[in-house]
């Protein structure tokens, strides 16, 4: 492989290659080429061109060893997330990514999880216990996803009022009388965004009469 010195003449290598009979094999040695700079260059001109083959090389590339190539496939992929098919080898990427040092790549690995069939509420409880509260705020969307009441409910008390106040909408949104109890401490809870969230919520949930008699107290 030639030696390319300089982020134009990579860009330029790099389109050249994708627009040839065989981009995807042309541009693989760029893709995990030594230099991260030409990874995420290669990384960006695949977002660029969305080739049919592009979703398998940005979702390996959230597993890229160097941060800025994470994040620019993690930016290369969320404009393509309603496009994403369904294909068990993107699964595999992306349940790998929930471990990725990367804040970004963890967040839309959930995100893109959530167009999977073999995404299972299991996925998400792991997601949920992130460090990170917009990774477990998008765990919780997930989740409501699979209907998932008792586990959605066990994060009423998380230490972030954005998580919180998503598990409120998601419990109100679900109307399942199973997350009465958790909306029922929400109401009373200390960030007055989660409170108001929660009070809108607990009135798409099936009457609960010890609920409702305690929260009149």
């Amino acid at each position: 492989m030639t030696e390319m010195t300089g982020r134009p003449a990579q860009s330029a290598e790099v389109e050249r290659l994708l627009a040839s009979t065989d981009g995807r094999e042309a541009l693989r040695p760029y893709l995990s080429h030594p230099d991260p700079g030409v990874r995420r260059t290669a990384v960006e001109a695949v977002a660029e061109r969305r080739p049919d083959w592009g979703y398998d090389a940005l979702c390996l590339a959230l597993l890229d060893a160097a941060d800025p190539v994470r994040v620019a496939a993690a930016d290369a992929l969320r404009p393509m997330e309603q496009q994403l098919p369904d294909q068990p080898q993107l699964f595999d990427f992306l349940e790998q990514a929930l471990d990725s040092p990367s804040v970004q790549a963890r967040e839309v690995a959930v995100r893109l999880l959530r167009r999977t069939s073999d995404a299972s509420i299991s996925t998400f409880v792991a997601a949920a216990r992130d460090t990170e509260p917009g990774v477990r705020r998008e765990a919780v969307q997930a989740l409501a996803d699979l209907r998932a009441v008792v586990e959605i409910s066990t994060l009423a008390d998380d230490p972030s009022g954005e998580v919180r106040a998503e598990v409120a909408a998601a419990l109100g949104r679900l109307g399942d009388d199973r997350g009465g109890v958790a909306l029922g401490r929400l109401v009373l809870d200390e960030d007055e965004q989660v409170r108001a969230v929660a009070v809108a919520a607990l009135a798409a949930v099936p009457p609960n009469g010890s609920l409702r008699t305690e929260l009149a107290d």
